[in-house]
Parts: C-alpha cells; sequence; structure tokens
C-alpha cells in the first residue's frame, strides 16, 4: 500500500534493494505488534484491521491459505524466523510470493 510504503521511506517499491529493507521493518513490526508468524503474516496478507479485533487470522480463505503457504514455504524456519532470526529469508520467500502472484 502506498502510505504504507511511505512510512517506512520505501519511495520505489520496486527497488529490490528498497523494497526489502523497508518489508523487513514492517514484518518485524507486524511480529512486534500481533506477537506471532502467523498473525504477522495475516495482518501483511489483509492489513492490520482485520485481525486486531478477535487478534487471530480472519475466517477469509484467501488470507488462511495466504498465510499457510507462506508458512509451508519456510518450513522448519518458522521458530526462528518468529524471533527474528532468518527475517531476511522470511522477506525473500515473500517477495517470491508476490511475483508469483502478478
Amino acid at each position: 500500500m502506498p502510505s504504507t510504503a511511505a512510512s517506512y521511506g520505501l519511495a520505489n517499491p520496486f527497488d529490490p534493494a528498497e523494497a526489502i529493507d523497508a518489508e523487513a521493518h514492517l514484518m518485524s513490526d507486524l511480529i512486534r505488534q500481533f506477537g506471532s508468524p502467523e498473525l504477522a503474516l495475516a495482518a501483511y496478507n489483509a492489513g492490520s484491521a482485520p485481525s486486531k479485533p478477535a487478534h487471530c487470522i480472519p475466517p477469509y480463505p484467501e488470507i488462511q491459505a495466504y498465510v499457510t503457504r507462506t508458512l509451508a514455504l519456510i518450513g522448519g524456519a518458522g521458530a526462528l524466523w518468529a524471533r527474528g532470526a532468518v527475517g531476511g529469508l522470511m522477506i525473500r520467500l515473500l517477495s517470491a510470493e508476490r511475483r508469483r502472484a502478478l
């Protein structure tokens, strides 16, 4: 979203170096805000508003599939990622997922 990109200083979302840094900061903030990789991914996919009230993954098939698919991509690295150890891996996977969606 343009406003989210601007809030993280991302002028050109198509510049990989710029985008990876901004997305890493965004995911870090979402993990802190929501307290789990699953909720952070749901908020990344759908925005924070649908995930906030119930503090759960919203009951929409698209969001649930996105969270499941993305966690499957990182496999056993999920626990490390949740602690911030492999945030770069997560960002690369999210970028690959976004490219596939285009």
